[in-house]
C-alpha cells in the first residue's frame, strides 16, 4: 500500500489540474506523458541505482550551493521582485 501513495498522489494532481482547467481542449497528453515518464525514470534512478542517487545529491549539493542573498539589491534593501522600476523602492 505504501508504494502506490505516490502513485496516487501523482493521479490526485492530475485530476486536480484537469478539474480546474479552463481549456481542456488545450492540453497536450503527449507532453504529459512524457513529464509522468520522466518522473518514474528519476525515481527509478534514485530509488534502485547508486550512481543514480549520487548524480541527485550532487545536483542538490551545486543547487543549494548558490548564495542566499542576491548578489544585487535595490535601495533600501529590496530586491528586484519586489522593487519595480516604476516604485520608489524606499527611496
Amino acid at each position: 500500500m505504501h508504494r502506490l501513495v505516490g502513485v496516487l498522489g501523482m493521479i490526485t494532481m492530475m485530476a486536480v489540474a484537469y478539474l480546474f482547467s479552463t481549456n481542456r481542449r488545450a492540453i497536450r497528453y503527449k507532453t504529459v506523458a512524457w513529464g509522468l515518464g520522466l518522473q518514474i525514470v528519476f525515481a527509478f534512478l534514485v530509488m534502485r541505482w547508486q550512481y543514480g542517487r549520487l548524480i541527485f545529491q550532487k545536483a542538490g549539493a551545486a543547487v543549494n550551493w548558490v548564495p542566499e542573498e542576491p548578489l544585487g539589491k535595490a535601495p533600501g534593501g529590496r530586491t528586484g521582485a519586489v522593487c519595480s522600476a516604476r516604485a520608489t523602492c524606499g527611496t
